[in-house]
């Protein structure tokens, strides 16, 4: 039952200003858990009516967790504030009644760094519904042991991310993707100087929204079980 557990360490209920270093996380459901869900009647929790600022996740050693090591940001594209249900339209379907569908909270100012993840059940690092995400120096390695083909991401920046910068990393010998992009543009979005080795699924796929634009620079992608680098425009980006 251990390994079930939901949360491991929880930063929710619109709780910002958050600094997390220097610890060991073993085992659990997700190793921390940093979002704020959406309420039906409370309107800070509706982007863009406020966000949450400020967060620093470093030197930490998350393990044998049976989720994800780091779950940070909702990734819900839409809520429905009625039937308490996540939406996520295809990019030609209508916007949503506003009346209805609520965007979730974002945060703001996140750096995610020097961290060591390792035997982790599903994503890596999963970072989500970001203004200025910065995710450096980190190793992660045997991730999606479940083997799922969701939630399997070594790097997952995920939808409503906006400006990121993403280096020095060292992402290896895993068994899902090395590295997923679903974040939207409007932002400067950097990918830079990682390095990306052996796992059984593909190594990068970009799969952006509102005409995300990636610089993809130094960065070493090998022994990989399907395409090293994919790009699907589906949702406008590029």
């Amino acid at each position: 039952p251990v390994r079930t557990a939901y949360f491991d360490l929880v930063f929710g209920e619109m709780s910002d200003n958050i600094i997390a270093h220097t610890l060991t996380i073993r085992h659990g459901g997700a190793g921390i858990w940093a979002k704020s869900e959406v309420s039906t009647t409370n309107a800070a929790t509706w982007y863009p009516n406020a966000y949450l600022n400020n967060f620093e996740f470093y030197s930490l050693d998350i393990g044998d967790t049976f989720n994800e090591a780091m779950y940070i940001g909702h990734t819900g594209t839409y809520w429905n504030i009625k039937t308490n249900q996540p939406y996520y339209p295809g990019p030609n379907d209508p916007k949503p009644d506003p009346n209805i569908y609520k965007q979730p909270i974002k945060l703001k100012n996140v750096k995610i760094y020097k961290n060591y993840i390792h035997d982790i059940g599903n994503d890596g690092i999963q970072a989500a519904a970001i203004d200025n995400l910065k995710i450096y120096n980190n190793e992660i390695v045997n991730w999606a042991t479940k083997k799922g083909y969701a939630d399997n991401g070594g790097i997952l920046i995920g939808g409503r991310v906006s400006g990121f910068n993403v280096y020095n990393n060292y992402v290896h010998d895993g068994w899902g993707e090395l590295m997923q992009v679903y974040a939207e543009g409007g932002a400067t979005a950097i990918i830079n100087n990682n390095l990306l080795v052996r796992n059984k699924l593909d190594g990068v796929s970009i799969r952006g929204s509102n005409g995300l634009l990636v610089t993809f620079t130094n960065n070493t992608i090998a022994y990989v079980g399907g395409n090293a680098i994919r790009v699907n425009g589906y949702f406008g980006g590029i």
